[in-house]
């Protein structure tokens, strides 16, 4: 009896679980067409997006196949149409919640990326923003690892349309091809931007677990990437024939994301204007890095390398983010043949550099400290590491030229200056009063003496000045880097011209090539001083129609305040012909300092009034109001403020 029922029992069980499944096979279809028109409804309602399909399928339990796949705004531009998508989705993950697929494909569509960053644009919302930077990496990761997860085990698209425009005119493009499998990943696409047909491959492996990844990207462009995001992204024109992606390690922890890879690229061309007056070229360059970012700090540690051309450089910072903001970052360059360093340079920029022929080795450090926020503090330390350097050759920039008789070519005149005796000008220095001479270094290295042609605590300075500025309006130069500037290079403000000037500043200070008083008379024969006027024999006819030997110390100084901006100099007078009370104060400090270095008789000190007469060719430049005397050019300081 009991065995009977037992049958009954497991036959009725069958039964209804055979029920069930006919149900479910026959209701497949009724499922998948309300699984996608919620969909359509969540687009509709969240994107103001219309979704429309030609026709679908679900064939067997788990895999759909769809016709026609059309996803418009409701302006009616395409976002994407899809002839054919078939895809495959995991049974088990589904149980759970979650859609995995284990394989699609897709074939002849079209992307609109306008219309796509349209779209991601209103899905951000108008939520908080998370100001904490490591909370953001976390969430960056998140949507990482969700997108990853996304990804079928098994993809392949065919023919699909790439739609995009920008201020630098319209991009069409065609996927030839994509595919993923078992982590590998291959692609291979044609672009057409401003009529320039490029074709780009790219190859290599991602694991959708760990997000390690290595990618392999190829194109033929020869010129600049004419993307205007790229220009903005780089704020340069670039542009490469190939580059990698190497993303080894990802830790996300609840106290710090570690992130560890490379970037590198071949066939590198730049150009932007800060940087050089032409295009640099590298035959390649690349970073390996280590970051950790915690809720304090981002620290790029020392086991990351800078790579250019071979040359290989260790570099590490800390940046902490929370106020006060502030950077502490290293450079190092271990010794090695200096000449591989001067052919490591990039074309394009350092010509001057790459003519030159060194022998023994050479290295560079370079620690910088900088805060940001309150702008109160900067600390260099830098030098060349010097074992045995030698110049065999001095190329376009013969440096010992300065120890004899040659022209200068000043940048913004055709007239060129001799230096020499033949010139009835030139004043040695030995003809010009001691008064001048200090007036000139005090004003504008008061360390000449001392240093070797770079004053770090003149250049942590500027840094400050620019960087509350908010550009660039202070140098730091040294009489040595301005002696340089005029003679062997430009007055260009760029990158590459300011590091061949410390170079070259390096060379001549310290392989002796020529002595301070030389390096101080050519400096104060050739540096401009007015409209036309160059050297002190030039200034000093200009202004006083006197010889330099006959200069008073008022004189020397105002000679010494203007070099900065010698064509305003007209600038520094009112309209009654007074000197302004702001290069009354500066040149006050050059006083100051003068008389503490004991180069001005302290207890003489009150018998000089700031009087200034300009009797020159200059007084004709000055605007002064009618009535007033232009020969009696002298500023309004009190007795208390003298010089």
């Amino acid at each position: 009896m009991k065995s009977k029922t037992l049958k009954k029992i497991n036959f009725y069980i069958a039964l209804v679980i055979l029920a069930g499944w006919l149900v479910v096979f026959f209701a497949k279809d009724w499922f998948l067409g309300v699984a996608i028109r919620n969909v359509q409804h969540k687009l509709k309602n969240r994107y103001k997006v219309e979704l429309t399909l030609k026709n679908y399928a679900l064939h067997g339990w788990n895999e759909v196949i769809m016709n026609g796949v059309d996803c418009r705004s409701v302006s009616n531009d395409t976002i994407a149409y899809l002839s054919h998508v078939q895809l495959k989705i995991k049974l088990w993950p589904l149980i759970s919640g979650k859609i995995r697929l284990e394989n699609m494909r897709m074939e002849d569509g079209v992307f609109n990326l306008n219309e796509i960053s349209k779209l991601r644009q209103k899905g951000n919302g108008s939520g908080q923003k998370d100001s904490n930077q490591l909370a953001k990496a976390q969430k960056y990761i998140q949507l990482l690892q969700d997108g990853a997860n996304l990804i079928p085990d098994d993809f392949m698209a065919r023919k699909i349309e790439i739609k995009y425009s920008d201020s630098s005119g319209n991009i069409n493009g065609i996927i030839d091809s994509v595919s993923y499998s078992d982590s590998k990943l291959y692609a291979r696409s044609a672009l057409t931007i401003k009529d320039q047909h490029q074709t780009w491959m790219a190859d290599g492996t991602f694991d959708k677990s760990s997000l390690e990844t290595h990618i392999n990207v190829k194109s033929n462009v020869t010129g600049f990437y004419q993307l205007s995001m790229i220009k903005k992204l780089a704020s340069a024109n670039i542009g490469f024939r190939s580059y990698s992606i190497n993303l080894n390690e990802i830790e996300d922890n609840d106290d710090y994301v570690n992130v560890k890879g490379s970037l590198s690229a071949h066939n590198i061309k730049i150009y932007n204007p800060r940087i050089s007056a032409d295009t640099v070229l590298a035959d390649s360059g690349g970073i390996d890095f280590s970051i950790k970012l915690t809720n304090l700090k981002i620290i790029l540690d020392s086991t990351s390398r800078l790579h250019l051309n071979g040359l290989t450089a260790m570099i590490s910072s800390d940046y902490s983010y929370m106020y006060p903001a502030n950077i502490h970052a290293k450079l190092y360059v271990a010794p090695m043949p200096a000449q591989a360093i001067l052919e490591a340079m990039p074309s394009g920029a350092f010509e001057i550099t790459h003519s030159m022929t060194l022998d023994g080795n050479m290295g560079y450090h370079l620690d910088f400290y900088l805060n940001i926020d309150k702008k109160d503090s900067c600390h260099i330390d830098a030098g060349v590491i010097n074992q045995g350097i030698k110049i065999i050759n001095y190329g376009t920039a013969d440096l010992r030229k300065i120890n004899g008789n040659f022209t200068y070519h000043p940048y913004n005149s055709r007239r060129p200056i001799q230096v020499d005796s033949a010139n009835p000008e030139y004043a040695s220095l030995s003809s010009l009063p001691k008064h001048l001479v200090d007036a000139v270094v005090n004003s504008e290295d008061p360390n000449f003496y001392y240093n070797r042609g770079v004053e770090p605590d003149a250049i942590e300075v500027s840094v400050l000045q620019n960087l509350k500025q908010g550009r660039f309006r202070q140098g730091g130069s040294t009489i040595t880097m301005q002696l340089v500037k005029n003679v062997f290079l430009t007055h260009q403000k760029t990158i590459d011209r300011k590091l061949e000037e410390f170079f070259l500043v390096w060379l001549l200070e310290n392989m002796h090539i020529t002595s301070k008083n030389r390096i101080l008379e050519v400096y104060l024969n050739i540096i401009e001083w007015g409209p036309d006027v160059y050297g002190i024999g030039e200034a000093s006819k200009f202004y006083f129609n006197k010889k330099p030997s006959q200069l008073s110390l008022n004189e020397s100084i105002f000679l010494a305040k203007i070099i900065p901006q010698p064509l305003g100099f007209m600038n520094r007078f009112d309209d009654q012909g007074n000197l302004k009370e702001s290069f009354q104060k500066k040149a006050l400090t050059t006083v100051d300092r003068m008389a503490r270095r004991g180069n001005l008789d302290v207890e003489a000190q009150g018998a000089y009034w700031p009087v200034v007469k300009i009797t020159g060719p200059a007084k004709n430049l000055i605007k002064i109001s009618p009535g007033v005397d232009s020969l009696r050019i002298r500023d309004s300081i009190s007795r208390e403020n003298e010089w």
